[in-house]
């Protein structure tokens, strides 16, 4: 396994992997309304296992940093529990983890997430500090619809197929949730949310909140979710990222 996880890890330690090429990978999660059934942590606990599953899939180690938690989620302030942070307070905890890179001497920086509205920040905070000109190269995993399509692969696999606007507390993430965390997970057959894709229905989320397009807070349909795709929906996130990750690096081996 390659996982080294830098809160468990002394100084010394950290500097030690970080001489010997190991990237550092910064997760995020949310603390946030996940429908009547799922966790306000269900994101955090997803990215933190996610993060575990990456660096066991990878051949060299991987400094893992401690989930980034709350985050951007203004759009579930409809629902009592969610916690918001301002895009200036989500900056400056990726700041700061950026600098502490910098200062152990790590070259490569991998940002991921497990919640959808962190995605958009993470690639413009990306772009712009790499335009910078900073010492660790900064990538990001910002593509939603990439991220969302491993997830329903993983679904697929084992004969499940989410609908469309299955993106929030629904099929997917009940079943990562029974797999990961199952004794948090209340019961779900009646917890239908907003299941038809109507035109725009994800820009009006964005614009107006979640509550606007579904009264539960849920998008997609949990019934019949399980802890097997749970375990599959995970796995194939894990090899995407690992992929994704392992790719970069070595390109940038063959750049220099």
């Amino acid at each position: 396994m390659a996982l080294v996880e830098l809160a468990r890890s002394t100084s010394a330690e950290a500097a030690h992997h970080a001489a010997r090429g190991a990237p550092l990978l910064i997760h995020s999660g949310s603390l946030e309304q996940h429908g009547p059934h799922l966790p306000l942590g269900t994101d955090t606990f997803i990215a933190t296992a996610l993060g575990r599953l990456v660096a066991a899939r990878l051949p060299e180690p991987l400094l893992v940093a401690p989930t980034v938690a709350p985050a951007l989620s203004w759009h579930h302030l409809g629902f009592p529990g969610t916690v918001d942070l301002s895009r200036e307070a989500f900056e400056a905890v990726h700041d700061a983890y950026l600098a502490a890179a910098l200062a152990l001497g790590v070259q490569h920086v991998f940002l991921i997430s497990a919640h959808g509205g962190n995605f958009a920040f993470l690639g413009e905070y990306a772009k712009a500090r790499s335009e910078r000109g900073q010492g660790a190269r900064l990538h990001a995993f910002a593509d939603f619809e990439l991220y969302l399509d491993a997830m329903r692969a993983g679904a697929r696999a084992v004969g499940l197929e989410a609908v469309e606007t299955d993106v929030h507390a629904g099929l997917l993430e009940t079943s990562q949730g029974l797999y990961l965390f199952p004794d948090l997970v209340g019961p779900h057959e009646g917890a239908t949310g907003c299941v038809t894709a109507e035109e725009g229905w994800l820009d009006r989320l964005f614009v107006d909140g979640v509550k606007a397009v579904s009264t539960n807070g849920v998008l997609g349909d949990p019934r019949g979710a399980t802890a097997e795709a749970g375990k599959a929906i995970m796995e194939s996130l894990a090899s995407s990222i690992a992929t994704w990750i392992g790719d970069t690096v070595r390109a940038s081996g063959r750049e220099s």
